[in-house]
């Protein structure tokens, strides 16, 4: 699985708003959805760069 610039930027700028939001929100359902939504976006990241290392190792 390569990580695509189509996917990672969008996916980068969602988390650069996401952080924003999770610093500066005094809301709590913000704060909690801003945290859900970097740590699937984290989790997501990770998988790809394993399936990509993976992929490496494997040719």
């Amino acid at each position: 699985m390569k990580i695509r610039k189509q996917i990672l930027i969008p996916l980068l700028l969602v988390d650069a708003i996401t952080l924003y939001f999770f610093l500066t929100t005094i809301e709590a359902w913000i704060f909690w959805l801003a945290a859900l939504i970097l740590v699937g976006s984290l989790w997501w990241f990770k998988k790809a760069i394993q399936g990509q290392k993976t992929e490496m190792e494997e040719k």
